[in-house]
């Protein structure tokens, strides 16, 4: 018999033979863990897809599904997928106006949403957008929500679908557009096609040692490709999916604990945080390795960290622990796995080797010439897993992607003679010194943000004699060593212009060069902001990297006045 050609008849497959196993499992309404097996789960899918084909949803036709981690999302990007439809997802941080013109330029014919506030923002962008064929709030029950939207309860209650005779669709159809637009520039829409999640799915287990009866602790929005696919890859090995969020962190992790976890750099740090390792690595390692292992379940079998560069203390604190720590690569055009290291490879501060089926190379910037190992340049990656394109954006394809298949990252990176790929920044994110000297500015940022002291960190400087930087401290501990060095009791107000000083000491105890770093690529001038950034407020993306472009332009002014006194 021949592999399914679709991701929904992949999946579907796999959890008719996973049965009884568990396969997710949430906080439901009423404060406690519930659960659902896989069977139990391809059931609700079908159910839906029926529902889905009754409203109307032709094969080809996009629909909207607004929602954030948890237990509906995997039945309904099926039942949207076992209908031959083209699921856009979204999370419910996403604005009206945004939503508006994502379901204007996806041309959508549905929206499926999943809680109160995911229906009325998809409510109010209706205001504005073009008419839908229909309107569903899968959590909800029958004749628990406004006129003309459809249920949950509803959407479900017909005779699950036949797989046999759901609608023809291959390996080349569209599965889904994904809008983002990442840390920098305007929304795209990101078409990925069946085939595109299929070698993911059969490339991304073979690198593991997953088991059946594995348990993830998925804590990203599920609409980030990252997050899709770890949860397509659990279900695909008879494993648990446990629905969480960053913000339930602390409770979740010792009430789950995970066999395997994959989330991003900042979640990450968070863990790390939350473990004390900071404070006893240098006083007690082995006691700081038992308090890391602890506070991520204490049956953390694997780590992956995804969606961006991770910061050298975290992976060294965790290869230090004992805890295995695996680092990917990739990016939403390339559903996402480029790279990972592996079990049996795991260079630490590398983003691995290429997955099967995959090149990748580096290149110059200026020229396209293919760089040899060692030399930073541009990555670019061929493979199964890259996108078709922009979605009605050919202009915009062409310039990332050529024909002969190549896809233009726009990250910078070099390949070591091992065969890792090792990141060097984003190459738009390049700062350009007044005497001509070059600044890649996410090393940088990654070494202040290993301080205890900073939260954020953002690098300035374009045109500039000097770099400047803008910093969100870790207030409560910032204070509490400015009180200390100056002999101040707990609780006393912090002299004027302590923390600034304190801030710049801390720059220049790591940017040093024995840490790699140049001269140029000292910090001069710092500026404290308020904070924490937020996803609520723009200035991170949904899997918490910093939106640059967003800092600079909301604190422009406080760029101009760091370096009001430059000639």
């Amino acid at each position: 018999m021949s592999a399914p050609a679709t991701v929904h008849g992949f999946l579907l497959d796999a959890l008719r033979g996973h049965g009884a196993r568990p396969a997710q499992r949430w906080v439901g309404p009423a404060g406690t863990w519930e659960s659902r097996t896989h069977g139990e789960l391809r059931l609700l899918a079908l159910r839906l897809a029926a529902g889905l084909r009754a409203a109307g949803l032709e094969a080809g036709e996009r629909v909207a599904l607004v929602a954030d981690n948890g237990p509906w999302w995997p039945a309904a990007d099926l039942a949207i997928l076992a209908c031959g439809g083209v699921d856009v997802p979204r999370g419910t941080d996403t604005t009206a106006t945004e939503l508006a013109r994502i379901l204007e330029h996806s041309e959508a014919v549905g929206a499926v949403a999943v809680g109160e506030e995911a229906l009325r923002r998809v409510q109010a962008a209706t205001g504005t957008a073009r008419g839908l064929r229909f309107v569903a709030r899968l959590d909800a029950p029958r004749g628990g929500v406004p006129e003309g939207v459809l249920s949950g309860e509803e959407l479900s209650s017909r005779d699950p679908a036949d797989p046999a005779g759901l609608p023809a669709v291959g390996p080349e159809d569209l599965a889904s557009i994904i809008y983002t637009s990442g840390t920098t520039g305007r929304a795209k829409g990101v078409t990925l096609r069946h085939r595109n999640f299929l070698h993911q799915l059969r490339t991304v287990p073979p690198a593991f040692d997953f088991q059946p009866g594995d348990l993830f602790l998925a804590m990203l929005p599920p609409w980030h490709c990252f997050e899709r696919v770890v949860e397509y890859v659990a279900l695909a090995v008879g494993g648990e999916v446990a629905h969480s969020h960053p913000r339930h962190l602390k409770e979740h992790i010792p009430a789950v604990q995970p066999t395997w976890m994959a989330t991003v750099p900042r979640v990450w740090e968070m863990v790390l945080a939350l473990s004390g390792w900071a404070r006893l690595e240098g006083r007690d390692p082995v006691r700081a390795g038992a308090a890391l292992r602890a506070a991520v379940g204490g049956r953390l079998r694997c780590a992956v960290s995804g969606g961006g560069r991770c910061p050298d203390q975290v992976d060294r604190a965790f290869h230090a622990s004992g805890i295995r720590f695996l680092v990917g690569y990739g990016l939403t055009e390339t559903a996402p796995v480029l790279t990972v290291r592996r079990p049996e490879d795991n260079a630490v501060g590398t983003l691995g080797r290429p997955l099967d089926e995959t090149q990748v190379r580096v290149v110059n910037r200026d020229t396209g010439e293919a760089l040899g190992p060692g030399q930073t340049g541009v990555i670019q990656a061929r493979g199964p897993q890259v996108m078709r394109g922009y979605w009605k954006d050919p202009e915009l394809t062409g310039r990332v992607l050529a024909a002969d298949g190549w896809f233009d990252t726009g990250d910078l990176g070099l390949l070591r003679p091992d065969g890792n790929l090792e990141f060097r920044g984003r190459a738009k994110d390049t700062i350009a010194l007044r005497g001509g000297e070059k600044v890649e500015p996410q090393p940088l940022e990654d070494r202040l943000a290993e301080s205890p002291l900073v939260e954020h960190a953002v690098v300035v400087g374009q045109d500039r004699k000097t770099l400047g930087a803008l910093v969100v401290p870790r207030r409560e501990a910032a204070e509490r060593e400015a009180r200390r060095r100056a002999s101040l009791p707990d609780g006393a107000p912090v002299p004027s212009g302590a923390l600034e000083a304190l801030i710049r000491e801390e720059c220049a105890r790591l940017l040093t060069d024995e840490a790699g770093f140049a001269p140029h690529e000292r910090i001069g001038r710092v500026a404290l902001l308020d904070g924490p950034f937020t996803v609520e407020d723009g200035l991170l993306t949904a899997t918490l990297k910093v939106r640059r472009a967003a800092v600079l332009e909301r604190h422009g002014d406080r760029i101009e006045a760091l370096f009001g006194g430059e000639g």
